[in-house]
């Protein structure tokens, strides 16, 4: 016998399959570190988009969730990430770059969004300067960050193409 999907699992797989809209994405640790004014700056710019958040929310959760287009999803097993970050049309990486931590982080995400041949957004993280704009967009400008977003979702960037990302 499988095991039981609980109420919030079942909404959560109801809300992939009914979506329409494009989808742009984060999955990990919401903490001190992450930007969420950079993400509630997308979500207000953007209200034809859904912004959806998968992990665990230690920060921000109040100021995120006032925003319908802003899916805080919660934890998932590690195993059914894939199945999310395939309905990803753009996939985030929003640090806080004014961090220490940040300063010296290689995020691993954005190699597992690059696997999945993803377009990624991500703030000025110093790890990620050597794949700037081949395979990621950098700015920690609010403006610019959301440009680069909208770039993407109007498939007008110039990152490497799915195979050259899965490849890399």
């Amino acid at each position: 016998m499988g095991k039981q999907r609980t109420g919030k699992q079942s909404a959560r797989m109801r809300w992939k399959i009914k979506n329409e809209r494009k989808i742009i994405g984060y999955y990990g640790a919401v903490a001190e570190w992450f930007d969420y004014s950079k993400v509630i700056y997308v979500a207000q710019n953007m209200p034809d988009c859904d912004v959806v958040i998968i992990g665990r929310v230690t920060a921000g959760e109040k100021q995120l969730s006032k925003y319908n287009n802003i899916k805080l999803l919660g934890e998932i097993p590690y195993n059914e990430l894939p199945k999310y970050l395939e309905c990803f049309d753009v996939c985030l990486i929003p640090f806080d770059t004014s961090t220490d931590l940040i300063k010296a982080t290689n995020p691993v995400k954005f190699y597992e969004y690059l696997s999945a041949g993803k377009k990624i957004v991500a703030t000025d993280i110093p790890e990620l300067e050597p794949f700037k704009d081949k395979y990621v967009y950098l700015s920690n400008d609010n403006h610019q960050f959301l440009e680069y977003i909208k770039i993407c979702l109007e498939n007008k960037d110039c990152l490497a193409n799915d195979t050259e990302k899965m490849a890399f």
